[in-house]
């Protein structure tokens, strides 16, 4: 008998761990053809039974919409009954509902006390949560110290990310009393298991000369690897050196081949790029559908710029059909989400285009003669601005802070 059949023929004969697996098995399409709705029939039947991975399951039936309405309220009701009979995973996902307040009402209290309680039951990833709770401040308060503890009783257990966070404390907290040496020695021992993140950091390090002098070659040789590792913000850095023939020989394919990769996994920065050639059809075939689609997805996960690319291009009408009223919706949500030049690059658009053509598109307007643009920012756009004042004053405090850290590494 396969797997399958042992399970199917346990979980038929009133099995509720059995119930549990093979709703697990049809939600994941594990040795069977996904089924949704086998798999909540399922879990359901198990969790009746008071089986706590059949709770478990539900939680996650709820929370992706797997065959139902998304529902966080009862994702959360079902971790917690998980939790309750003893499913000690729950306890760490439970934490991470309260810690954003998904499905339940905020409290980063309880958040730590699930995750406490996580630690407690050699949940894994709960120790690294954990030090990051106390490494932000979020909840508690803020205490290196403390993380520094939990990292290493987590790397200690084999968390290659705590391993690296570990690391970075002697890098990037300027309250850590840290040994720059040790902090290059424990992400190197990071990147030298394969982490992703590690490898990545390093190209970073060395193709930025933050620290030290800038090596080209090293940088390329860390995001090769981090790559090989699907690191996605590797592969997309790794296209733009492609791009330009940076430290490698130019190679346009090969940076969209990579941005191509990174895309398909949601990274803001290479949806970007790839909408941009798709849009204007730069060495590769031209789709605007595409290039639309993942213009817009970047424009909300962080970039708005590519929101003010998509106006212009409906202004102008020369890729995009042209559409005022698309475009207008385009500029002012990308004001929204924090471009602060998206007026601006509006205007001058406009002011690009023949009379005639800005005429009919502005009619009522003489803002292209000098005079002043009636518009204020929405409240939305002045909190944009004001974060990214702080964001620039704190990395020009920060430049007299990485001089030193230059100068001790030499």
């Amino acid at each position: 008998m396969t797997i399958f059949q042992t399970v199917n023929h346990s979980a038929r004969k009133g099995n509720p761990q059995a119930m549990a697996h093979l709703g697990m098995m049809y939600m994941m399409g594990d040795e069977v053809k996904q089924n949704f709705n086998q798999a909540l029939w399922w879990s359901r039947k198990a969790a009746e039974k008071n089986n706590p991975e059949g709770h478990y399951s539900l939680s996650r039936i709820y929370e992706q919409g797997y065959g139902v309405e998304i529902d966080q309220g009862k994702s959360a009701y079902h971790l917690r009954k998980a939790m309750e009979l003893g499913c000690h995973i729950a306890a760490l996902d439970l934490g991470l509902c309260y810690l954003h307040g998904i499905g339940v009402k905020q409290n980063t209290r309880k958040c730590k006390q699930l995750w406490e309680k996580a630690v407690e039951n050699k949940v894994p990833s709960a120790t690294l949560n954990l030090a990051n709770l106390y490494l932000n401040g979020t909840g508690v308060k803020r205490n290196l110290q403390k993380a520094e503890k939990l990292f290493q009783e987590a790397a200690s257990n084999g968390d290659l990310q705590a391993l690296f966070q570990l690391g970075l404390l002697h890098f990037e907290e300027q309250d850590y009393q840290g040994n720059l040496k040790i902090g290059m020695k424990l992400i190197k021992k990071a990147a030298r298991k394969k982490h992703g993140p590690a490898l990545f950091w390093l190209g970073d390090y060395y193709y930025n000369g933050e620290y030290e002098d800038e090596n080209l070659k090293k940088a390329v040789n860390y995001w090769e690897k981090a790559s090989a590792e699907k690191d996605f913000p590797a592969m997309h850095n790794l296209g733009m050196l492609y791009e330009k023939g940076e430290g490698v020989e130019k190679n346009i394919k090969k940076a969209i081949s990579l941005w191509h990769a990174a895309a398909k996994n949601d990274l803001p920065q290479s949806l970007a790029k790839m909408g941009e050639y798709l849009l204007e059809g730069k060495c590769i075939a031209r789709n605007t559908k595409l290039a639309v689609e993942y213009l817009e997805k970047a424009g909300f996960l962080g970039h708005p710029e590519m929101l003010t690319k998509l106006g212009v291009a409906c202004l102008k009408g020369d890729i995009l059909e042209q559409d005022k009223e698309k475009a207008d919706d385009y500029f002012n949500l990308a004001g929204e989400l924090g471009d602060s030049y998206t007026l601006v690059i509006k205007l001058n658009t406009l002011n690009s285009l023949p009379a005639a053509e800005r005429k009919k598109l502005e009619p009522e307007k003489e803002v292209f003669q000098g005079k002043t643009l009636n518009w204020e920012m929405t409240e939305g756009q002045k909190k944009n601005l004001a974060e990214l004042n702080k964001y620039l004053a704190r990395e020009e405090r920060e430049k007299g802070f990485k001089e030193m850290i230059r100068a001790n590494l030499k």
